[in-house]
């Protein structure tokens, strides 16, 4: 992926309004209210990191504040993570290329655990590495291709997992699904299906002796979150519809729920794929007439603010993420460019990731967005 990576920025457009406040509307009865958000809300950037000479960013994967008030950055290409002080000061350097104990050879993700342990995911070696949180290996054990890391709790580790796509194979991806495991600390699955979501749309194309599967464009996707308490925050892309799952009590509550106005897939659009994708000319893909309703949510550690990217029309130069908090109220809207997205949120500061130049740049929120 070299130092650009890839991003691709589904969605809906929302309804802006003039009058004042965030609300929501009814539409007409027995529909979810429509989404109305006329409180734009402009960041204060306080540092860049990963731009200068002394430390350049080659594929950033994850991100998240620990409880400190420091930022943790997986470098991918790098094979390290790094960790920053509330001043955006560089503290500490975790990790080198290799296959021994604290070495990667390609993170794929890092999540936060109990006390602020840390977990990471080399899916080249397909093992989760688990740190202190001054840095210090732990132990390390080997995970199932397809595992993806959500978050490290007093009773194991959640992770996602999606079976891998084979050649040969006879079906094609209807039904597949996209399970929340719980794995004890040495790796044995202690829960095999904690929750199950259809998967994401793909788009496959199968030869004698090869697949080739990407994501197929402007289609729906799950995506999955998990808060300190544990809850799992869960929504489809192709409706703004967001639950939170107590899989302990086997609760699950709907949170949020808005009508948003469709955004055309347009012909340039398509056209622009095509060109640079030809495996989906030769799988002969159809794309959908419009966009996804989001592609991306972050919420806080508290689960007291749930940030959601809206799609964008072609060509709109930002993304409107809209900011909720618990009960599902819009709280306002934040444009960031498009090539920015949200890595980590905490109850003052933001995270995001310039998706072009692989710099991570730190937000402070102002008062209405941050949780009390």
């Amino acid at each position: 992926m070299g130092r650009r990576g890839h991003i691709l920025l589904l969605g809906l457009v929302f309804l802006w309004v003039v009058s004042g406040g965030c609300r929501s509307e009814p539409v007409n009865s027995g529909e979810a209210p429509r989404l109305v958000v006329s409180d734009t809300v402009t960041l204060k950037p306080l540092f860049r990191l990963g731009d200068t000479p002394a430390l350049l960013f080659g594929v950033v994967r994850a991100a998240f504040f620990d409880r400190q008030g420091r930022l943790w950055v997986a470098d991918g290409q790098a094979a390290a993570l790094y960790v920053f002080g509330p001043d955006g000061a560089l503290l500490q350097q975790i990790g080198q290329q290799g296959e021994g104990p604290g070495e990667f050879q390609a993170i794929g993700g890092m999540v936060r655990g109990v006390n602020d342990s840390v977990y990471v995911w080399d899916w080249r070696l397909q093992r989760l590495s688990v740190f202190t949180p001054t840095g210090a290996f732990v132990h390390a054990f080997s995970a199932t291709f397809g595992t993806w890391p959500l978050r490290g709790l007093p009773e194991g580790i959640l992770v996602m997992y999606s079976a891998p796509f084979r050649a040969g194979e006879d079906a094609d991806d209807q039904g597949r699904r996209r399970i929340v495991q719980l794995l004890n600390f040495d790796g044995s699955v202690r829960i095999d299906t904690v929750l199950s979501l259809p998967d994401a749309a793909y788009v496959i194309l199968r030869g004698a002796t090869f697949v080739s599967v990407r994501v197929a464009p402007f289609g729906r996707r799950p995506i999955i979150r998990v808060d300190s308490a544990g809850h799992i925050w869960y929504g489809q892309t192709d409706r703004l519809e967001l639950f939170r799952y107590d899989w302990r009590r086997g609760e699950t509550r709907r949170v949020l729920q808005y009508a948003v106005t469709p955004v055309p897939v347009v012909r340039a659009e398509r056209d622009s794929l095509l060109e640079s994708a030809p495996m989906l000319r030769e799988a002969q893909y159809t794309f959908p007439e419009h966009k996804p309703a989001f592609t991306n949510f972050v919420v806080n550690e508290a689960g007291t603010r749930i940030w959601v990217a809206l799609s964008r029309p072609y060509r709109r130069p930002t993304v409107s993420w809209v900011v909720f908090d618990e009960t599902g109220r819009p709280l306002g809207v934040v444009p960031l460019a498009r090539h920015l997205t949200v890595l980590a949120v905490s109850d003052t500061r933001l995270a995001a990731l310039d998706e072009d130049r692989q710099i991570v740049i730190l937000y402070e929120l102002p008062e209405p967005l941050r949780a009390t």
